[in-house]
């Protein structure tokens, strides 16, 4: 019984090591802003995760929690909880960086397409004349 509960959480541990690789492989996309890279990344992470949900579901369905106080269980059981925690830092880099790029679009959106507001602001040019903060004419798409 411990020997296919065994084998079941290396593939596990496998699994985790995987979707790590994808991970660094993700944040390498996003540096060099490929987004085909992205794309396949993206794809890859969610095929490792619908394997590793698999072999989840299997060994939750299958074994009971003294299954897992084996002592050739113990060992291994904490070098997947240590990949577990790996990744979920490794996942959280990912979504910072995804946030920051997401506020430079933002920014960048900002400074492209002024806001109504800002269109009506007034300014000073070099001779001191009223002018408007917008030159030319507004852009209609």
């Amino acid at each position: 019984m411990t020997t296919s509960l065994l084998l079941l959480l290396q593939q596990q541990l496998k699994q985790l090591v995987q979707m790590n690789e994808l991970l660094l492989c993700e944040r390498e996309a996003f540096a060099s802003r490929s987004n085909e890279k992205v794309q396949a990344a993206t794809t890859q992470k969610q095929n490792a995760l619908t394997q590793l949900q698999a072999t989840d579901q299997q060994i939750s369905s299958a074994y009971t929690a003294q299954d897992f106080e084996h002592e050739d269980i113990k060992p291994l059981k904490i070098e997947i909880d240590n990949a577990l925690a790996e990744l979920k830092k490794q996942n959280e880099v990912n979504g910072k960086i995804l946030q920051t790029n997401q506020i430079n679009l933002n920014m960048l959106k900002d400074i492209l397409v002024p806001r109504k507001k800002d269109r009506a602001a007034m300014t000073y040019d070099q001779a001191g004349q009223k002018s408007s903060a917008i030159r030319g004419k507004p852009i209609k798409a």
